[in-house]
């Protein structure tokens, strides 16, 4: 019975581990689709000059287009509830579009996302061409901005399915485990029987021969 009941539990989480391993390869398909997008996107940020960014921090009213990215990408590297001044701040750093394109994504949690899409799409949805049209500098921090989003949701997908898969394979070989203990125990059952068996032919044959030769003295008396 323990032998058939670790075969019918090791079915079922291969089954479970097997659903698993399948739903872990669409989300590593979609990452590994996501990651060619995120690096272009640094790439083309690289691409900024700094006298573009002059230009947009010279700007006292900017377009409402330049105004929006620049605050989501301010807030995505860490400011809160930033306003036109600190973003001229910002991109007056030397050290802006290197923190854009080592930016870490792991950095980035659902609470920020939102504000950042908050912020974004505060006005309806925009097109890559929109913001380029008003900007070839935003035009890339708005796609980086997009893919950092983008990679980050799909990467938070594939972690709690590694851990599941991780669990499922403990199961299975803590089962395995049961399942070669069982089957130990049994081979060890079935070579007792078996010895048992040979004792009692052994214990009959000698019972035999006793009763023989019994018969035998009864015989002579």
């Amino acid at each position: 019975k323990n032998k058939v009941d670790a075969m019918k539990l090791n079915e079922i989480l291969e089954v479970q581990n097997a659903e698993v391993e399948t739903r872990a390869e669409k989300a590593r398909i979609q990452l590994a689709d996501a990651e060619p997008a995120l690096l272009a996107a640094q790439s083309s940020v690289r691409s900024i000059k700094k006298s573009q960014l002059d230009e947009i921090r010279a700007l006292a009213r900017p377009p409402p287009v330049v105004k929006t990215v620049l605050e989501a990408v301010t807030t995505m590297l860490g400011s809160n509830k930033p306003n036109w001044s600190d973003v001229r701040k910002a991109i007056a750093k030397t050290d802006f579009i290197s923190t854009v394109v080592h930016f870490d994504t792991d950095n980035l949690d659902e609470k920020r996302i939102k504000v950042v899409q908050d912020i974004l799409f505060s006005n309806g949805e925009m097109t890559i061409e929109q913001v380029n049209r008003a900007s070839l500098a935003c035009g890339p921090l708005y796609q980086w901005i997009l893919s950092q989003i983008k990679f980050k949701n799909i990467s938070r997908l594939v972690e709690p399915l590694r851990e599941e898969m991780q669990s499922l394979q403990a199961l299975c070989q803590e089962n395995a485990e049961k399942k070669a203990n069982c089957e130990r125990l049994i081979k060890v059952s079935q070579e007792n029987i078996a010895r048992y068996k040979d004792e009692y032919a052994s214990t009959i044959r000698q019972i035999e021969i006793i009763k023989a030769e019994m018969e035998l003295v009864e015989a002579r008396v």
